[in-house]
């Protein structure tokens, strides 16, 4: 899976792509003009009045979107992570299991070093307990 952007995104769009996919530890690519890559897993960065909005995961003809809106925002610069990790899924409620398959990870209640935490419509992306991204979904 690949992280990408719309082709002239925001300064934030940007940024929030970036801290998205060396959170997943997967590449970021500048989209620029090129086209996506037909055999490649995409996540896409849209955005709305120049704010992010959503991710559409692209896999071939299969697209599928995740809406959210930022309630709390990944630091300038690059986002401080401890070590790559595979991040995994936790929380409540009927949106863990639509995030972990949007993601293509896997759910666990145990602790883990990266984990992305689903409850009541908000969504944390959580390194080594420190919030990285808050999203309202």
């Amino acid at each position: 899976m690949k992280v990408t952007t719309a082709r002239d995104p925001s300064v934030r769009s940007r940024r929030l792509a970036k801290a998205i996919a060396r959170f997943l530890s997967v590449p970021y690519i500048t989209r620029g003009k090129q086209s996506l890559d037909a055999n490649d897993k995409w996540l896409v960065m849209v955005e709305s009045h120049g704010n992010p909005s959503g991710l559409i995961k692209r896999n071939g003809e299969v697209e599928k979107k995740l809406t959210f809106s930022i309630s709390v925002e990944p630091s300038r610069g690059q986002p401080t992570l401890k070590k790559k990790a595979n991040p995994v899924v936790t929380g409540f409620g009927d949106m863990v299991q639509s995030v972990a398959e949007f993601f293509e990870l896997g759910i666990s209640a145990d602790i883990y070093e990266r984990i992305i935490v689903v409850s009541s419509g908000d969504m944390a992306f959580l390194d080594a307990g420190q919030t990285v991204i808050k999203l309202k979904i």
